[in-house]
């Protein structure tokens, strides 16, 4: 769902918040911002201890930053930030853990494989709830993903007029929530335990 909203979004608002770009880059084309590097984490993709080679080396996507440190790097203001009107989207947390596994390309990443490795602490743990997690009191409406209707809704209010009829990027279906054992889904009930409480309480 995320390209399909980004892509109807204001193109100023993109090219600042959207995109795989080195550090250099993202100053070139976000008009004026100077990243703070100084806090720029040693192992983030534009910090010193980052060594990435291919297509995308050293280069990150700024829409996956936290809100937090999107503020010390100096991209998003500190002075009114708990004004600024955010959305999160919340999936249903199995619902979820399906896609990301859909949308692995190395075919490596299976249903029982991804288990594996979030019982043994490896890699992304995937919470959403870590989203909303910050030292702000942030002003985040938090909106279940089937809700097109208050999704829609909550971008009206903030002038952009979006449309949920297309879905652009989607994951070919390789795996699906009937292949999860009872066993697996007992497991992934209490794994995501707070993911399903925030999706409880969004919209």
């Amino acid at each position: 769902m995320g390209t399909t909203i980004y892509s109807q979004l204001n193109r100023e608002y993109v090219k600042r918040f959207y995109g795989q770009s080195t550090l250099e880059d993202y100053e070139k084309r976000s008009h004026g911002i100077i990243v703070n590097r100084a806090k720029i984490p040693p192992s983030f993709p534009w910090g010193s201890a980052s060594i990435k080679e291919g297509p995308h080396k050293n280069k990150c996507a700024v829409d996956h930053i936290h809100v937090d440190l999107l503020v010390d790097l100096h991209i998003l203001p500190e002075t009114n930030i708990e004004s600024i009107p955010m959305l999160m989207i919340v999936r249903e947390p199995i619902d979820r853990f399906i896609s990301i596994c859909n949308f692995d390309t190395s075919g490596k990443l299976n249903p029982g494989e991804l288990i594996r490795r979030l019982k043994n602490g490896e890699g992304d743990n995937f919470f959403q709830w870590h989203e909303v997690r910050s030292r702000y009191n942030l002003n985040i409406t938090t909106i279940k993903m089937t809700n097109h209707k208050a999704i829609i809704d909550f971008f009206a209010s903030v002038g952009e007029d979006i449309s949920l009829d297309k879905r652009l990027n989607v994951s070919p279906k390789k795996y699906k929530r009937s292949d999860l054992t009872n066993k697996q889904i007992t497991f992934l009930k209490e794994y995501f335990k707070k993911d399903y409480e925030l999706y409880d309480a969004a919209l």
